[in-house]
């Protein structure tokens, strides 16, 4: 299946297991760069095993995602490890308090 995702920057948030980490992996097999965040220490095993059966390199995160400077801090690791801006995250802002999302040209 094709979803068009080639390229685009992808946050997977609580990707450790579950849900999460499935999302993360069918991001990953459509060629999408991957950055995943979760609170459990499980999240570097995660990212090695999406990479081992993907090919796809991921950035694994540490992060509780109430936190306001946590937050902030993964959104902008996200978009260092690209040419662009963020294309799609499954942050949910009635959950989650969402900064504005930097950009290349400029911050937040």
């Amino acid at each position: 299946m094709d979803l068009q995702l080639r390229g685009k920057v992808v946050l997977v948030t609580a990707a450790s297991k579950g849900l999460g980490k499935a999302t993360a992996k069918q991001f990953a097999r459509e060629g999408a760069k991957i950055a995943i965040c979760a609170r459990s220490e499980l999240i570097d095993k995660t990212a090695a095993e999406i990479e081992s059966e993907t090919g796809t390199e991921v950035l694994s995160l540490r992060a509780d995602v109430t936190s306001q400077e946590d937050i902030e801090r993964v959104i902008n690791a996200t978009v260092d490890i690209s040419e662009k801006d963020l294309d799609t995250t499954n942050l949910h802002p009635d959950l989650t308090p969402l900064p504005p999302f930097p950009t290349r040209e400029g911050g937040f």
